[in-house]
Parts: C-alpha cells; sequence; structure tokens
C-alpha cells in the first residue's frame, strides 16, 4: 500500500515526499510522519506530519489534515490545519474547513469550506 517513492513535484517547491499513495490506492487510518506524504488515490482518516501533505489530482481524500504546507489538487473533504501555507488548486474540489497563515485559492478550484488564517 504504502512504498517510498522519490519524485520531483510538478509545483514551485522542490518536494521529494518520503510516502506515496498511488492512484489506484484505496486506504483508511492515521498516518503520523516528520517528512512529506503525497496522496494520489483514495485515503480517510488523518494525517499529521511536520512537512508537507499533498492531496493529488487523482485522489479522493476524507480526512483530518495536519501539516506545515498543504497542496490540494484533487477531492478533499474534512479539516485541513497547516502552519505556514494552503494552496488550492484550480482542479480541487474542497468541502469542510481550512486553516492556515496564507490560504491561496486558484480561480477555477470548487471550495465549499469555512476559511479561517491564524
Amino acid at each position: 500500500m504504502w512504498w517510498n517513492k522519490q519524485q520531483k513535484s510538478q509545483h514551485d517547491f522542490s518536494v521529494h515526499p518520503e510516502f506515496f499513495l498511488g492512484a489506484q490506492t484505496v486506504a483508511a487510518g492515521s498516518i503520523e510522519f516528520e517528512s512529506d506524504i503525497l496522496l494520489d488515490g483514495r485515503y480517510s482518516g488523518d494525517v499529521t506530519t511536520s512537512g508537507l501533505i499533498e492531496i493529488g489530482n487523482n485522489s479522493e481524500v476524507s480526512a483530518d489534515l495536519n501539516g506545515r504546507v498543504g497542496i490540494i489538487e484533487g477531492k478533499y473533504k474534512g479539516k485541513a490545519h497547516f502552519i505556514d501555507e494552503v494552496q488550492v488548486k484550480n482542479c480541487a474540489s474542497v468541502d469542510g474547513s481550512l486553516e492556515s497563515a496564507n490560504i491561496l485559492v486558484e480561480k477555477g478550484a470548487q471550495l465549499s469550506a469555512k476559511c479561517k488564517t491564524i
């Protein structure tokens, strides 16, 4: 279900996620980690990391997220708290709540969420 994947992100960040959930994978549970995570499949539960959490374009995630930086491209439902920043890309669909120091929403994103800057 989980495996190491060293890849360069499509984003402005130079990101090499330590763990990757593939597009065809379905998983549930609780993840606590110290590094970057890329979820590109179906996941439910919660994720806590001191790094970046990226919700990939192929994803359907229903979870509580806690991290330093977030990038949401796919379908996300839940409560998300990011210390530095969260980016909601134009291909994203978000339902729930977003809390961060900076919240960036691209034109075209579907946002049905309570947003709070901290």
